[in-house]
C-alpha cells in the first residue's frame, strides 16, 4: 500500500490539489479510496470507449504480456500485425492501407507533421515546412503540437518556445486560401483540422460544403490535408471515421 505522504510526492507542484485517490473503476464509474463512486463523464479523457473493468481486455492485455513485454516499435509482432489486418480491412476508410501506432494523440499528430515535412523534402520540395492550423483547436501539448494548435489556455506561457504557425478561424475555407498566399505557398507543407473540435470547442462542426472546399483549396496548392481524429476517430460520432 502506499505511504502517508505517497499522493504529495505524486503531485509535481509544491502545494498539491486535495483530489481523490481512485483504486478501482467499474464501467463508468471510478471508486475512491474512501469507498465514493465518480461517474467518469471524461471517459478517461476520452479514451475508455467501452468503460471500465472489461475482464476481456485485462485478460488480453495479460496473455499478450505473457508472451512479450516490449519490443522495438519498428519490428512485427504476431499482435502489431493482427491489429493492422483489422484495421486496414474492417475499419479504415478504402485506400488507407498502412498503419502508424503511436503512443497518444500527442504524438500522433506531431508525427503527422513530421510526415508531411517528410513528404515533401523526398519529392525535392525542401521549402514547405509551414503548418496551417485553426483557432480554436487542440492537436495535444509537444512543443510542435502546441505551436499549430490553437488552444489559447494550453498555449499561455510556453508561447516564447513556440515556432509561429498560421492561423486561421475554423469555419472559414476562404481564409485558408488567403493564409496560404500570405505565407508564400510554396512554404506550406500542411494543414490540420479536426473534423470535430474537441477539447478546445465542444463539439464545434463546420459548414456542410467547408472540406470538399478545404480540399479543393490544398490541392490547388500542393498543401497536403491532416485530419485529426484522435477525438472523433474510431466510432465516438456513430460512424467509423
Amino acid at each position: 500500500m502506499p505511504g502517508p505522504h505517497a499522493a504529495d510526492r505524486f503531485s509535481f507542484t509544491s502545494q498539491p490539489p486535495s483530489l481523490p485517490t481512485i483504486v478501482r473503476a467499474e464501467g463508468v464509474e471510478l471508486i475512491t479510496a474512501d469507498g465514493r463512486r465518480i461517474i467518469d463523464a471524461a471517459g478517461g479523457a476520452a479514451v475508455n470507449n467501452i468503460g471500465h473493468g472489461r475482464t476481456e481486455v485485462a485478460d488480453a492485455v495479460a496473455s499478450a504480456m505473457r508472451e512479450l513485454g516490449y519490443v522495438v516499435p519498428i519490428w512485427p509482432t504476431p499482435n502489431r500485425l493482427e491489429i493492422v489486418d483489422r484495421l486496414v480491412e474492417r475499419w479504415l476508410p478504402d485506400g488507407f492501407d498502412h498503419v502508424f501506432m503511436a503512443g497518444g494523440g500527442s504524438e500522433a499528430n506531431d508525427s503527422a507533421v513530421r510526415l508531411a515535412r517528410m513528404h515533401h523534402v523526398v519529392r525535392g520540395d525542401e521549402r514547405r515546412h509551414k503548418v496551417i492550423g485553426r483557432v480554436p483547436s487542440y492537436h495535444g501539448t509537444t512543443i510542435a503540437t502546441l505551436a499549430i494548435g490553437g488552444h489559447v489556455a494550453r498555449r499561455d506561457g510556453f508561447e516564447p518556445l513556440l515556432q509561429e504557425y498560421p492561423k486561421v478561424p475554423w469555419d472559414d475555407a476562404d481564409a485558408l486560401a488567403g493564409a496560404i498566399e500570405a505565407s508564400d505557398p510554396s512554404t506550406v507543407s500542411a494543414f490540420i483540422a479536426e473534423p470535430v473540435i474537441g477539447a478546445s470547442g465542444a463539439a464545434l462542426i463546420a459548414s456542410p460544403d467547408y472540406w470538399s472546399s478545404v480540399a479543393d483549396i490544398c490541392r490547388e496548392y500542393g498543401v497536403l490535408v491532416i485530419a485529426d481524429e484522435v477525438m472523433t476517430g474510431f466510432g465516438r460520432t456513430g460512424l467509423t471515421w
